[in-house]
């Protein structure tokens, strides 16, 4: 894939966070998620200016046993990047605790990548109706887990957000 290529991703599969880093978004409660996936070829790229909680996240990925599989861009991220960040990556991960809308998750659903979330505030109604989407119990950091295993297995077309198995099955019903 050449997003992956241009950002020199040798990893199997991609979760992202992206957007500004403030301590309602729960980077920290995703770092511990990811430390908690047993999985093996999994990145987890972090992508956005830190606003908060910046010395507690740069320590935690630092320490972490996963330190090699997470990556963190702590900076400002220009238009003109967002289209090879959003190619390389299999899921948007959102761990808001709370929220009432978020143009991330608009983005992501433009390019037909799954999305985990809590089902909190705007979330709930804006992702309810993508099929792409599982929404977790807010501050559940097992079942975000599991969200996250489950979706970055799905096979997805590209873009546009339909599980190949569901696009396949209506061609044959054309066919028929």
């Amino acid at each position: 894939m050449e997003a992956r290529r241009k950002l020199g991703i040798e990893h199997e599969k991609v979760i992202l966070f992206f957007g500004l880093i403030r301590k309602y978004k729960g980077v920290i409660n995703l770092i511990k998620s990811f430390e908690a996936m047993k999985s093996e070829g999994v990145l987890l790229m972090i992508v956005g200016e830190i606003w908060d909680e910046k010395g507690q996240i740069n320590s935690m990925v630092k320490n972490s046993d996963k330190h090699q599989d997470i990556w963190l861009f702590d900076r400002f991220v220009d238009d003109s990047e967002i289209s090879t960040i959003y190619s390389s990556a299999d899921l948007l991960a959102m761990p808001y605790s709370r929220a009432s809308q978020s143009a991330v998750s608009g983005v992501a659903m433009d390019y037909g990548i799954p999305i985990v979330a809590f089902s909190v505030g705007g979330l709930t109604e804006a992702l309810g109706s993508y099929e792409n989407s599982i929404l977790v119990e807010p501050k559940n950091i097992e079942q975000f887990s599991e969200g996250i295993r489950e979706a970055i297995h799905w096979d997805l077309s590209e873009p546009g957000g339909f599980r190949v198995s569901e696009v396949i099955e209506n061609w044959i019903k054309v066919a028929e």
